[in-house]
């Protein structure tokens, strides 16, 4: 049974090879790229604020592209779309290099989020039209898996390449044009459309307040992570390459066992243990700064497992409250709740370090987690325990675009 489990995922691989080598090509040119342009802006005198404004800018594009762009992509159809899109991030990203100010890199980051999410929204309509009910959890782990990779392995070209030249936007736009090629050459049909229960944002907060809350404080947190830790790695004397990298790498291979973990044991307690244990790093690193960088990468490893696992975990946690008819829409709400998060993030972060210094990205963090696990204990305590027959599996999901929710298959109602 488990050879023929591992021929089946084989197989499944293969003939989701294209829209997985896309992602990884997008993921490899847009995640090294944020990492890039923090470090860079810093080595140019532009303020934190500056900064932290910019990035909040691409993740405002990217939320608006997530709702919005679905319906013109259905419209003028998805392979125009790919081309179109994959040009205009191109395009954003090599105009950076030309034209340089404050106001240029806030515009065209912007288009390049909204052009990234209507990719996104191409490429895991693929996946949804070409997978099944049966199909689809391994389908996203598999997605997951090579987003999270490439991901973390994409950071090191930080350590061999310029970062005052034109090659990390040559770099950026090359693997981004490249990531079209793959599902563009492929025979792409229209995915039927999908009707789900509608569902109230306010009913999933007065259902879960400590999940709902999770979402955004999440975004809160890894949006100022990805825009500021860079610059706290150049700071401490350490590769940026290698703090993100191992910070993301934790991400990637802590979160799927400690979510796993969390279905044999009372949900809401699991994650709020979760945010404990994020704390107590959290509040280590205000006191590991002026530490040796092993100690530091060490702490950012375990640190990056448990904050990547937030997202996932806080969902999870929803969909325990949650009739299948429902999951879909409510993990697309969800979603919101992350975005909005991620917009107000790097601002937020910003302000924070501008006053205590690029150390106090840790305090930032700290403050959350608190908060975090306020709302966790209090509702532990005021809520009643849903028995762990009736919660559901945990399935890691994208931060991306709703189409990915398509292929929970927690939100499947036939047979």
């Amino acid at each position: 049974m488990n050879n023929n489990n591992s021929v089946s995922i084989i197989k499944l691989t293969i003939s989701f090879i294209a829209p997985l080598t896309s992602v990884a090509l997008m993921i490899f040119g847009s995640a090294f790229y944020t990492t890039f342009l923090s470090i860079y802006l810093d080595s140019e005198g532009y303020s934190r604020g500056e900064i932290g404004f910019i990035h909040s800018a691409f993740a405002l594009g990217m939320l608006i592209g997530a709702f919005q762009m679905e319906k013109l992509i259905n419209k003028v159809g998805h392979i125009q779309a790919l081309a179109v899109f994959g040009s205009l991030a191109t395009c954003s990203t090599l105009l950076q290099a030309l034209h340089q100010s404050f106001a240029s890199f806030v515009i065209l980051r912007f288009f390049v989020g909204l052009s990234l999410a209507a990719l996104y929204i191409v490429i895991e309509s693929w996946m949804l039209y070409h997978s099944n009910t049966k199909t689809r959890g391994v389908v996203l782990s598999l997605y997951m898996i090579c987003l999270y990779t490439s991901q973390s392995i994409s950071q090191q070209l930080l350590s061999i390449i310029d970062i005052h030249s034109f090659t990390p936007y040559i770099a950026s736009a090359i693997f981004t044009s490249l990531s079209i090629i793959p599902v563009g050459l492929s025979t792409f049909k229209i995915a039927n459309a999908h009707h789900h229960e509608p569902i109230k944002f306010r009913d999933i907060l007065k259902i879960s307040p400590f999940g709902v809350s999770g979402c955004f404080i999440s975004g809160l947190i890894l949006s100022a992570l990805y825009s500021f830790y860079p610059i706290f790695s150049v700071s401490k004397g350490i590769p940026s390459a290698n703090l993100m990298s191992v910070t993301i790498a934790g991400g990637v291979i802590l979160q799927f066992p400690i979510g796993k973990l969390s279905d044999y044991f009372e949900r809401r307690k699991t994650l709020l243990i979760i945010v404990i244990t994020a704390l107590i790093f959290s509040i280590s690193g205000i006191f590991v700064t002026n530490n040796s960088s092993t100690s530091i990468l060490v702490l950012s490893f375990l640190m990056g497992g448990f904050l990547f696992a937030l997202y996932p975990l806080s969902i999870t946690q929803v969909c325990d409250h949650l009739d299948h008819a429902h999951v879909t829409t409510a993990t697309a709400l969800l979603l919101v709740s992350y975005g909005l998060g991620s917009i107000a993030g790097p601002i937020a972060s910003s302000t924070v370090i501008d006053i205590f210094g690029i150390n106090s990205i840790f305090i930032y963090f700290t403050i959350l987690l608190m908060l975090l696990g306020g709302i966790g204990s209090y509702t532990t305590i005021r809520r009643p325990i849903i028995p762990l027959d009736e919660q559901t599996d945990f399935i890691p999901l994208p931060n991306m675009t709703p189409v990915g929710f398509e292929m929970d298959p927690r939100g499947d109602t036939e047979e």
